[in-house]
């Protein structure tokens, strides 16, 4: 009797072991399983292709691994483990593919799944979409649409990232042209999807661009980077805008040294950026042209705003100060976009998309023989930018009351 109970006791705690195990287990291994944001996707998305595909499985969890089936079972830890492209090759080839992500030894998020077929005879049977205009360089404001077969669904991407099902949807929009991108496109219907249409945009006329979004990297494509002094320190961007902008509160500043980027300013030109003023205490330099050490007499131009907290574009002719002054005090602690036109003749300066004023110019161009400036003037003192600034667009030409609403607009 007593070797039953002993053996009956032995085996009732063998039984709660093994239920832990399988408890502790489990919940190991779905420990990452709920409430987590993150992504894991395919590339190109699950359709039917017209010819041989790579598909490429991509996650943003750092130090998470990727493992897939293309058995239709559930992905583990003890599945393929991804290192290269999957291939999808020959007519009549299908691919089920079923991934998941495992982190520090346990799953993390849900299984993720894809379907492809190819088959060499749909081949044109579902076009891919097509951008008006086409690849090329363009006036600011541009209108850029994008059309496909009846009946499908068009999903579009901006940031040169392929587009999917789970991409923007475009329903008729417009899309206007403000800075450089690359366009994407697919056309889905059912589980059809089409290739990827492709359109690269300039903007014409377009002299600089620098989202300042962690560096001064010229992004118009002519090349003109910028050098940045000491002090600058990123900060947020303004409101619509991801990325980061530039602090330059401390006496910081940028200096664009390109010789060509300098010489197209010798004409009509637009100026334009957000900012945001910490304070007023002193004059604050947007943007500027100019010749060290002497007065505004001289200045190419200076873009600025006044103690009292109002635009300001300012153009000498070595002899005479022409100036327009805006008409709204800007307060402290907010985003306003700002821009200055010279056309030749007129002066001109914008609140957010509202002319400030204009003046005529019916002088001589002076060349200012330092390189244009962002943040920094130096007459008989120096003067900086107490604040933020976000989104640089300098341009040889002046841009329409229109084009630059379409800028603010968008909130590039």
């Amino acid at each position: 009797m007593n070797v039953m109970k002993k053996s009956f006791f032995i085996l009732f705690m063998l039984l709660i072991l093994f239920s832990l195990y399988r408890c502790d287990g489990e919940d190991l291994y779905t420990f990452y399983a709920d409430n987590v944001n993150y992504s894991l996707s395919f590339d190109p998305p699950a359709g039917r292709y017209s010819s041989d595909i790579n598909v490429s499985i991509t996650t943003d969890v750092s130090g998470a691994e990727i493992y897939y089936t293309l058995d239709g079972s559930d992905p583990d830890p003890q599945s393929a483990l991804y290192t290269s492209s999957i291939p999808v090759l020959g007519h009549g080839t299908s691919a089920y593919i079923r991934a998941v992500l495992i982190k520090d030894g346990a799953q993390y998020g849900e299984i993720h799944e894809a379907s492809y077929t190819i088959d060499y005879s749909s081949s044109g049977t579902l076009s891919a979409p097509v951008m008006s205009p086409a690849s090329g360089a363009y006036d600011t404001g541009t209108l850029i649409s994008i059309s496909a077969d009846a009946g499908t669904s068009i999903y579009y991407t901006t940031d040169g990232s392929v587009p999917d099902s789970g991409s923007a949807p475009y329903g008729g929009s417009i899309i206007k042209l403000i800075s450089p991108f690359t366009l994407k496109a697919v056309a889905v219907s059912g589980s059809d999807v089409s290739s990827v249409s492709q359109e690269s945009y300039t903007v014409n006329n377009l002299l600089g661009y620098y989202p300042l979004d962690g560096d001064s990297v010229d992004y118009s494509s002519n090349g003109s980077n910028g050098s940045d002094s000491a002090g600058v320190v990123y900060a947020a961007g303004h409101t619509g805008v991801s990325g980061t902008a530039y602090d330059l509160s401390s006496n910081a500043y940028v200096e664009i040294p390109s010789a060509s980027f300098n010489s197209g300013l010798s004409g009509n030109f637009t100026l334009c950026a957000w900012i945001y003023l910490n304070s007023n205490a002193n004059e604050n330099v947007i943007m500027a042209k100019h010749t060290d050490g002497n007065s505004e007499i001289s200045a190419n131009f200076i873009f600025k705003i006044d103690i009292s907290s109002k635009i300001n574009l300012v153009m000498g002719d070595g002899s005479v100060t022409y100036f327009v002054v805006g008409s709204n005090f800007l307060s402290l602690s907010n985003w306003y976009h700002v821009a200055a036109t010279f056309d030749g003749t007129t002066l001109e300066i914008f609140l957010n998309d509202v002319s400030e004023g204009t003046v005529a110019f019916a002088g001589t161009r002076q060349a200012g023989s330092n390189n244009f400036r962002i943040g920094y003037l130096q007459t008989a003192s120096a003067y900086y930018f107490d604040g933020i600034i976000d989104q640089v667009r300098v341009y040889d030409t002046a841009l329409t009351a229109s084009q630059i609403s379409d800028i603010y607009q968008s909130g590039q």
